[in-house]
């Protein structure tokens, strides 16, 4: 009888479970769509003082299994911190020619992720090359449709983007980049940069001295839009942005 008794208890608690794991998945899964959300609005993934408000709220609802509850809670916010970093771009940003495009194919099968470019997805929307858009509608025009693709990519999350060199000129692609992933600086050293093709790159086609310049207005914004910088030519590069990505996405705080 005792045992016909527990055995009721056991079907009892493995029906809650179930419940509880479908509402798991449902948290979740708004977790997913809270980060879309803030990848487009550039709030940051850790929010502090609703948190701690959240957490006391449901210690003053969970008496008298206060702390048991509150430390399950914990645990499962933490968790939704964790997938909503995990949604966040990784952007490889710098002059043309420092190998973002490389690094960031190989990064896509190190970290199992997409790879995009944000100047092949403007020229499979016009139908055009970077240098005939330019040449076209101007800079000004190939700037709005860059800024649309890198939103884009935005909503998307989960993806690893290589970006035009002059992505930073814009400060809403600023916002869009802080909002949405982690950024890395490639730091490629000028001279390499010098002997790059400039197929595509409309203004470095003047050489070496247009390279240069461009290098050293934009050097003061990478730097301090970056939230990593290393050179792609170091040994290693690629396993330490992986690595550092990787600690990206699993923090718990911001």
């Amino acid at each position: 009888m005792e045992d016909d008794e527990l055995q009721l208890y056991r079907k009892d608690i493995d029906e809650i479970d179930s419940d509880i794991i479908e509402l798991l998945i449902e948290r979740f899964e708004l977790a997913e769509r809270i980060a879309q959300y803030k990848r487009l609005n550039n709030i940051p993934v850790f929010d502090r003082e609703r948190e701690r408000a959240h957490l006391n709220d449901i210690a003053q609802k969970s008496k008298p299994y206060q702390d048991y509850i509150s430390e399950v809670f914990s645990l499962i916010i933490s968790i939704s911190k964790r997938i909503q970093h995990r949604t966040m771009n990784l952007y490889l940003i710098g002059m043309s020619g420092c190998g973002k495009t490389k690094c960031g194919k190989i990064l896509s099968k190190v970290l199992n992720m997409p790879f995009a470019d944000t100047d092949k997805l403007v020229m499979q929307e016009s139908g055009m090359s970077i240098d005939e858009i330019f040449d076209k509608y101007g800079e000004g025009e190939f700037r709005k449709a860059e800024n649309k693709a890198l939103a884009l990519l935005a909503a998307r999350g989960g993806y690893i983007v290589a970006t035009g060199g002059g992505i930073i000129t814009n400060p809403d692609n600023l916002s869009i980049l802080h909002g949405s992933g982690y950024i890395v600086f490639l730091n490629r050293d000028p001279e390499k940069l010098l002997q790059q093709r400039v197929h595509n790159r409309p203004l470095i086609r003047n050489g070496a001295d247009s390279i240069l310049k461009l290098y050293r207005d934009r050097l003061s914004t990478y730097i301090s839009n970056a939230d990593y910088i290393i050179d792609p030519d170091n040994c290693g590069a690629i396993s330490r942005i992986a690595d550092r990505y990787r600690r990206y996405c699993e923090k718990k705080t911001d």
